[in-house]
Protein backbone atom coordinates (compact mmCIF):
# COMPACT_ATOMS: atom_id res chain seq x y z
CA UNK A 1 0.00 0.00 0.00
CA UNK A 2 1.40 3.38 -1.03
CA UNK A 3 1.95 6.18 1.43
CA UNK A 4 0.00 9.40 1.18
CA UNK A 5 3.13 11.34 0.20
CA UNK A 6 3.58 9.04 -2.83
CA UNK A 7 0.10 9.69 -4.23
CA UNK A 8 -0.34 12.32 -7.01
CA UNK A 9 -3.30 13.98 -5.25
CA UNK A 10 -5.14 13.79 -1.93
CA UNK A 11 -8.88 13.49 -1.39
CA UNK A 12 -10.69 13.85 1.92
CA UNK A 13 -14.09 12.51 2.94
CA UNK A 14 -16.18 13.03 6.06
CA UNK A 15 -18.09 9.89 7.00
CA UNK A 16 -20.28 8.78 9.90
CA UNK A 17 -20.12 5.15 10.98
CA UNK A 18 -22.84 3.36 12.94
CA UNK A 19 -20.99 0.68 14.86
CA UNK A 20 -22.42 -2.68 15.83
CA UNK A 21 -22.36 -3.87 19.45
CA UNK A 22 -19.33 -6.04 18.69
CA UNK A 23 -17.45 -3.07 17.21
CA UNK A 24 -18.41 -0.85 20.16
CA UNK A 25 -16.98 -3.49 22.49
CA UNK A 26 -13.70 -3.60 20.54
CA UNK A 27 -13.44 0.20 20.61
CA UNK A 28 -14.01 0.21 24.41
CA UNK A 29 -11.35 -2.46 24.99
CA UNK A 30 -8.70 -0.82 22.81
CA UNK A 31 -9.51 2.64 24.22
CA UNK A 32 -8.57 1.30 27.65
CA UNK A 33 -5.48 -0.37 26.19
CA UNK A 34 -4.05 2.75 24.56
CA UNK A 35 -4.75 4.81 27.72
CA UNK A 36 -3.09 2.19 29.93
CA UNK A 37 -0.02 2.01 27.68
CA UNK A 38 0.30 5.80 27.50
CA UNK A 39 -0.04 6.18 31.29
CA UNK A 40 2.49 3.37 31.78
CA UNK A 41 5.03 5.25 29.66
CA UNK A 42 4.31 8.52 31.48
CA UNK A 43 4.75 6.86 34.91
CA UNK A 44 8.02 5.21 33.86
CA UNK A 45 9.27 8.50 32.37
CA UNK A 46 8.49 10.43 35.55
CA UNK A 47 10.24 7.86 37.72
CA UNK A 48 13.23 7.73 35.36
CA UNK A 49 13.55 11.53 35.58
CA UNK A 50 13.62 11.42 39.41
CA UNK A 51 16.08 8.54 39.63
CA UNK A 52 18.61 9.97 37.16
CA UNK A 53 19.41 12.75 39.61
CA UNK A 54 20.84 10.35 42.17
CA UNK A 55 21.56 7.21 40.14
CA UNK A 56 25.29 7.91 40.08
CA UNK A 57 25.42 7.61 43.87
CA UNK A 58 22.92 4.81 44.51
CA UNK A 59 23.53 1.43 42.83
CA UNK A 60 19.96 0.31 43.49
CA UNK A 61 18.65 3.17 41.40
CA UNK A 62 20.84 2.09 38.47
CA UNK A 63 19.14 -1.31 38.53
CA UNK A 64 15.77 0.40 38.67
CA UNK A 65 16.67 2.56 35.67
CA UNK A 66 17.70 -0.54 33.73
CA UNK A 67 14.36 -2.16 34.54
CA UNK A 68 12.43 0.94 33.41
CA UNK A 69 14.34 0.91 30.12
CA UNK A 70 13.45 -2.77 29.64
CA UNK A 71 9.68 -2.21 30.00
CA UNK A 72 9.37 0.96 27.88
CA UNK A 73 11.23 0.09 24.70
CA UNK A 74 9.67 -2.11 22.05
CA UNK A 75 6.01 -3.11 21.96
CA UNK A 76 6.95 -6.65 22.98
CA UNK A 77 8.63 -5.37 26.17
CA UNK A 78 5.57 -3.30 27.07
CA UNK A 79 3.31 -6.34 26.55
CA UNK A 80 5.56 -8.40 28.83
CA UNK A 81 5.23 -5.74 31.54
CA UNK A 82 1.41 -5.63 31.07
CA UNK A 83 0.32 -9.24 30.32
CA UNK A 84 -3.32 -8.36 29.65
CA UNK A 85 -2.19 -6.78 26.35
CA UNK A 86 -1.85 -10.32 24.96
CA UNK A 87 -5.67 -10.58 24.81
CA UNK A 88 -7.22 -11.64 21.51
CA UNK A 89 -9.33 -8.47 21.29
CA UNK A 90 -6.36 -6.11 21.75
CA UNK A 91 -5.23 -4.38 18.54
CA UNK A 92 -1.43 -4.33 18.42
CA UNK A 93 -1.53 -1.18 16.28
CA UNK A 94 -3.26 0.61 19.17
CA UNK A 95 -0.26 -0.17 21.40
CA UNK A 96 2.22 0.97 18.74
CA UNK A 97 0.29 4.20 18.11
CA UNK A 98 0.14 4.92 21.86
CA UNK A 99 3.95 4.65 21.97
CA UNK A 100 4.18 6.87 18.88
CA UNK A 101 1.89 9.49 20.44
CA UNK A 102 3.97 9.47 23.64
CA UNK A 103 7.15 10.14 21.64
CA UNK A 104 5.32 12.83 19.65
CA UNK A 105 4.28 14.52 22.89
CA UNK A 106 7.92 14.76 23.96
CA UNK A 107 8.85 16.12 20.52
CA UNK A 108 6.18 18.83 20.83
CA UNK A 109 7.40 19.59 24.34
CA UNK A 110 10.93 20.24 23.10
CA UNK A 111 10.04 22.05 19.87
CA UNK A 112 6.71 23.77 20.58
CA UNK A 113 6.99 24.02 24.40
CA UNK A 114 3.58 22.39 24.96
CA UNK A 115 4.51 20.84 28.32
CA UNK A 116 5.62 17.36 29.35
CA UNK A 117 3.25 14.40 28.77
CA UNK A 118 0.74 13.86 31.58
CA UNK A 119 -1.57 11.01 32.55
CA UNK A 120 -4.74 10.53 30.53
CA UNK A 121 -7.95 9.99 32.46
CA UNK A 122 -11.01 7.95 31.49
CA UNK A 123 -13.83 9.87 29.81
CA UNK A 124 -17.19 9.16 28.19
CA UNK A 125 -15.65 9.50 24.72
CA UNK A 126 -14.00 6.26 23.62
CA UNK A 127 -11.57 6.11 20.68
CA UNK A 128 -8.29 4.59 19.61
CA UNK A 129 -5.95 4.88 16.65
CA UNK A 130 -5.18 1.95 14.37
CA UNK A 131 -3.93 1.32 10.84
CA UNK A 132 -5.69 -0.13 7.80
CA UNK A 133 -5.70 -3.91 7.57
CA UNK A 134 -6.08 -5.68 4.22
CA UNK A 135 -6.39 -9.45 4.06
CA UNK A 136 -6.77 -10.71 0.45
CA UNK A 137 -9.49 -13.32 0.12
CA UNK A 138 -10.69 -12.98 3.71
CA UNK A 139 -14.41 -13.01 4.42
CA UNK A 140 -16.08 -10.38 6.57
CA UNK A 141 -17.94 -13.08 8.54
CA UNK A 142 -16.46 -15.82 10.66
CA UNK A 143 -17.68 -19.42 10.41
CA UNK A 144 -19.77 -19.12 13.56
CA UNK A 145 -21.33 -15.85 12.41
CA UNK A 146 -21.99 -17.29 8.95
CA UNK A 147 -23.73 -20.32 10.44
CA UNK A 148 -25.94 -18.09 12.61
CA UNK A 149 -26.75 -15.63 9.84
CA UNK A 150 -30.50 -15.31 9.36
CA UNK A 151 -31.84 -16.66 6.06
CA UNK A 152 -34.82 -15.22 4.17
CA UNK A 153 -37.54 -17.90 3.79
CA UNK A 154 -37.91 -19.20 0.27
CA UNK A 155 -41.13 -19.98 -1.53
CA UNK A 156 -42.16 -23.65 -1.39
CA UNK A 157 -41.52 -25.74 -4.46
CA UNK A 158 -45.19 -26.68 -4.88
CA UNK A 159 -46.05 -22.99 -5.45
CA UNK A 160 -43.97 -22.93 -8.62
CA UNK A 161 -45.36 -26.30 -9.70
CA UNK A 162 -48.96 -25.19 -9.27
CA UNK A 163 -48.36 -21.80 -10.87
CA UNK A 164 -46.70 -23.14 -13.98
CA UNK A 165 -49.20 -26.00 -14.18
CA UNK A 166 -52.30 -23.82 -14.22
CA UNK A 167 -50.80 -20.94 -16.22
CA UNK A 168 -50.95 -22.71 -19.64
CA UNK A 169 -54.46 -23.96 -18.94
CA UNK A 170 -55.63 -20.48 -18.12
CA UNK A 171 -54.15 -19.12 -21.31
CA UNK A 172 -55.59 -21.82 -23.50
CA UNK A 173 -59.07 -21.53 -22.02
CA UNK A 174 -60.07 -25.10 -22.88
CA UNK A 175 -62.44 -25.55 -19.94
CA UNK A 176 -64.59 -23.10 -18.01
CA UNK A 177 -64.40 -25.43 -14.98
CA UNK A 178 -60.63 -25.09 -14.92
CA UNK A 179 -60.93 -21.29 -15.03
CA UNK A 180 -63.27 -21.30 -12.06
CA UNK A 181 -61.03 -23.65 -10.09
CA UNK A 182 -57.93 -21.52 -10.77
CA UNK A 183 -59.01 -18.76 -8.35
CA UNK A 184 -59.75 -21.35 -5.67
CA UNK A 185 -56.35 -22.96 -6.08
CA UNK A 186 -54.60 -19.58 -5.93
CA UNK A 187 -56.51 -18.66 -2.74
CA UNK A 188 -55.51 -21.99 -1.15
CA UNK A 189 -51.88 -21.44 -2.13
CA UNK A 190 -51.97 -17.91 -0.70
CA UNK A 191 -53.37 -19.22 2.62
CA UNK A 192 -50.70 -21.91 2.78
CA UNK A 193 -47.97 -19.35 2.08
CA UNK A 194 -49.40 -17.03 4.70
CA UNK A 195 -49.39 -19.79 7.31
CA UNK A 196 -45.88 -20.86 6.29
CA UNK A 197 -44.52 -17.31 6.50
CA UNK A 198 -46.27 -16.80 9.86
CA UNK A 199 -44.58 -19.89 11.29
CA UNK A 200 -41.25 -18.76 9.86
CA UNK A 201 -41.70 -15.28 11.34
CA UNK A 202 -42.43 -16.72 14.78
CA UNK A 203 -39.36 -18.97 14.64
CA UNK A 204 -37.18 -16.07 13.50
CA UNK A 205 -38.53 -13.90 16.32
CA UNK A 206 -37.64 -16.60 18.83
CA UNK A 207 -34.18 -16.84 17.29
CA UNK A 208 -33.74 -13.08 17.53
CA UNK A 209 -34.83 -13.10 21.19
CA UNK A 210 -32.35 -15.85 21.93
CA UNK A 211 -29.55 -13.99 20.16
CA UNK A 212 -30.45 -10.78 21.97
CA UNK A 213 -30.34 -12.58 25.32
CA UNK A 214 -26.95 -14.15 24.48
CA UNK A 215 -25.63 -10.78 23.36
CA UNK A 216 -26.74 -9.09 26.60
CA UNK A 217 -25.01 -11.82 28.62
CA UNK A 218 -21.82 -11.34 26.61
CA UNK A 219 -22.01 -7.57 27.08
CA UNK A 220 -22.36 -7.94 30.86
CA UNK A 221 -19.46 -10.38 30.95
CA UNK A 222 -17.26 -8.06 28.90
CA UNK A 223 -18.16 -5.06 31.04
CA UNK A 224 -17.19 -6.97 34.17
CA UNK A 225 -13.90 -7.99 32.58
CA UNK A 226 -13.20 -4.39 31.56
CA UNK A 227 -13.93 -3.16 35.09
CA UNK A 228 -11.59 -5.83 36.51
CA UNK A 229 -8.85 -4.88 34.04
CA UNK A 230 -9.29 -1.18 34.81
CA UNK A 231 -9.11 -1.88 38.56
CA UNK A 232 -5.98 -4.02 38.15
CA UNK A 233 -4.28 -1.40 35.97
CA UNK A 234 -5.19 1.39 38.39
CA UNK A 235 -3.89 -0.57 41.38
CA UNK A 236 -0.71 -1.44 39.49
CA UNK A 237 -0.07 2.19 38.51
CA UNK A 238 -0.72 3.40 42.06
CA UNK A 239 1.61 0.78 43.51
CA UNK A 240 4.26 1.67 40.90
CA UNK A 241 4.01 5.39 41.67
CA UNK A 242 4.07 4.92 45.47
CA UNK A 243 7.35 6.07 47.04
CA UNK A 244 6.97 3.87 50.14
CA UNK A 245 7.35 0.12 50.41
CA UNK A 246 5.92 0.06 53.97
CA UNK A 247 3.76 2.68 55.72
CA UNK A 248 1.98 1.90 59.00
CA UNK A 249 1.18 3.30 62.42
CA UNK A 250 0.11 1.97 65.83
CA UNK A 251 -0.81 3.31 69.24
CA UNK A 252 1.76 3.72 72.01
CA UNK A 253 1.10 4.90 75.57
CA UNK A 254 -1.97 6.87 76.68
CA UNK A 255 -2.14 9.50 79.43
CA UNK A 256 -5.57 10.37 80.76
CA UNK A 257 -4.19 13.01 83.12
CA UNK A 258 -2.39 14.86 80.32
CA UNK A 259 -5.11 13.98 77.80
CA UNK A 260 -2.55 12.78 75.29
CA UNK A 261 -1.95 9.66 73.23
CA UNK A 262 1.23 8.46 71.52
CA UNK A 263 1.33 6.94 68.04
CA UNK A 264 4.34 5.21 66.49
CA UNK A 265 4.72 5.75 62.73
CA UNK A 266 6.91 3.48 60.60
CA UNK A 267 7.81 3.97 56.92
CA UNK A 268 10.28 2.28 54.57
CA UNK A 269 10.98 4.08 51.26
CA UNK A 270 11.50 2.04 48.12
CA UNK A 271 14.64 4.01 47.27
CA UNK A 272 16.82 5.64 49.93
CA UNK A 273 20.43 5.99 51.08
CA UNK A 274 21.16 5.04 54.71
CA UNK A 275 22.78 7.90 56.58
CA UNK A 276 21.97 10.38 53.80
CA UNK A 277 18.22 10.25 53.28
CA UNK A 278 16.28 12.30 55.80
CA UNK A 279 12.55 11.72 56.34
CA UNK A 280 9.79 13.72 58.02
CA UNK A 281 6.07 13.15 58.49
CA UNK A 282 3.46 15.92 58.42
CA UNK A 283 0.80 15.76 61.15
CA UNK A 284 -1.80 18.53 61.49
CA UNK A 285 0.37 20.84 59.40
CA UNK A 286 3.51 20.29 61.54
CA UNK A 287 6.55 18.24 60.47
CA UNK A 288 8.02 15.57 62.75
CA UNK A 289 11.43 13.97 62.00
CA UNK A 290 11.64 10.23 61.33
CA UNK A 291 14.63 8.38 62.83
CA UNK A 292 16.38 5.64 60.85
CA UNK A 293 16.61 2.49 63.00
CA UNK A 294 16.83 -1.16 61.90
CA UNK A 295 16.44 -0.33 58.20
CA UNK A 296 13.26 1.66 58.72
CA UNK A 297 12.24 5.21 59.63
CA UNK A 298 10.18 5.61 62.81
CA UNK A 299 8.77 8.50 64.84
CA UNK A 300 6.78 8.73 68.07
CA UNK A 301 4.23 11.57 68.00
CA UNK A 302 2.22 12.79 70.97
CA UNK A 303 -1.33 13.75 69.97
CA UNK A 304 -4.28 15.27 71.76
CA UNK A 305 -6.69 12.64 73.07
CA UNK A 306 -9.86 14.49 72.04
CA UNK A 307 -8.82 15.99 68.67
CA UNK A 308 -9.14 14.67 65.17
CA UNK A 309 -5.60 14.27 63.82
CA UNK A 310 -4.57 14.02 60.17
CA UNK A 311 -1.27 12.58 58.93
CA UNK A 312 -1.21 13.45 55.27
CA UNK A 313 2.36 13.40 53.93
CA UNK A 314 5.85 11.90 54.18
CA UNK A 315 8.82 13.95 52.88
CA UNK A 316 12.12 12.39 51.82
CA UNK A 317 15.20 14.61 51.41
CA UNK A 318 18.24 13.33 49.46
CA UNK A 319 20.93 16.04 49.16
CA UNK A 320 18.31 18.73 48.61
CA UNK A 321 16.09 16.61 46.33
CA UNK A 322 12.73 16.38 48.07
CA UNK A 323 10.27 13.61 47.30
CA UNK A 324 6.79 13.49 48.80
CA UNK A 325 4.24 10.73 49.30
CA UNK A 326 0.68 11.50 50.34
CA UNK A 327 -0.99 9.63 53.24
CA UNK A 328 -4.63 9.39 54.27
CA UNK A 329 -4.35 8.58 57.97
CA UNK A 330 -7.14 9.94 60.21
CA UNK A 331 -6.55 9.23 63.94
CA UNK A 332 -9.03 9.90 66.76
CA UNK A 333 -7.63 8.40 69.99
CA UNK A 334 -10.69 9.03 72.14
CA UNK A 335 -12.57 6.19 70.46
CA UNK A 336 -9.82 3.76 71.48
CA UNK A 337 -9.55 4.42 75.22
CA UNK A 338 -12.67 6.23 76.50
CA UNK A 339 -16.05 4.78 77.25
CA UNK A 340 -18.69 5.62 74.65
CA UNK A 341 -22.10 6.41 76.09
CA UNK A 342 -25.49 6.32 74.39
CA UNK A 343 -28.71 7.61 76.00
CA UNK A 344 -32.27 6.65 75.09
CA UNK A 345 -35.28 8.42 76.54
CA UNK A 346 -38.82 7.04 76.39
CA UNK A 347 -42.01 7.29 78.44
CA UNK A 348 -45.76 7.66 78.50
CA UNK A 349 -48.29 10.38 79.31
CA UNK A 350 -51.84 10.33 80.67
CA UNK A 351 -54.45 12.94 81.58
CA UNK A 352 -55.71 13.21 85.15
CA UNK A 353 -58.17 15.98 86.18
CA UNK A 354 -57.43 18.07 83.13
CA UNK A 355 -53.69 17.73 83.74
CA UNK A 356 -51.22 15.60 81.81
CA UNK A 357 -48.70 13.56 83.75
CA UNK A 358 -45.48 12.39 82.10
CA UNK A 359 -43.60 9.28 83.16
CA UNK A 360 -40.21 9.45 81.38
CA UNK A 361 -37.58 6.71 81.44
CA UNK A 362 -33.91 7.38 80.71
CA UNK A 363 -31.69 4.47 79.69
CA UNK A 364 -27.92 4.91 79.34
CA UNK A 365 -25.64 2.48 77.53
CA UNK A 366 -21.85 2.35 77.99
CA UNK A 367 -19.77 0.80 75.22
CA UNK A 368 -16.33 -0.52 76.18
CA UNK A 369 -13.66 0.28 73.56
CA UNK A 370 -11.26 -2.25 72.12
CA UNK A 371 -8.29 -0.93 74.11
CA UNK A 372 -9.12 -1.07 77.80
CA UNK A 373 -7.22 1.00 80.36
CA UNK A 374 -7.52 1.67 84.09
CA UNK A 375 -9.08 5.13 83.52
CA UNK A 376 -11.72 5.07 85.97
CA UNK A 377 -12.05 7.75 88.16
CA UNK A 378 -15.01 8.79 86.00
CA UNK A 379 -18.18 9.33 88.07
Amino acid sequence: MRKMSEMPYHTGMKVKLHLSDRQKHLVAVNDGVRRAVYNHLVACGNERYRLKKTAALVPVEKNRLAYLDSVTGAVKNIKNAMPFLYGQEVDEQAIANAVKNYKGAWKNCRELHTGVPVFKKKSYEQSYQTNAHYYPGASSLSDSERSRKLKVPEFPLFFYICFFTFLPIRKRGRSNTMKKNLLTVIAIIACVLLAFNTIKTISLQEELDRLRSDMNDEIHTVNRNIDNIYGDVTAMLEAEANQLAVSEWRYGDFSIDDRTAEIICTVVPKVYTPGTTQATIVCNGQEYPLIYVNEQFTATIELSLFDRNELNMVKLNDHGTIRTQELDWIIEPRYEVLLISHADMSGCARQVNQFQKLHPELITFLELPLRTMPILSIA
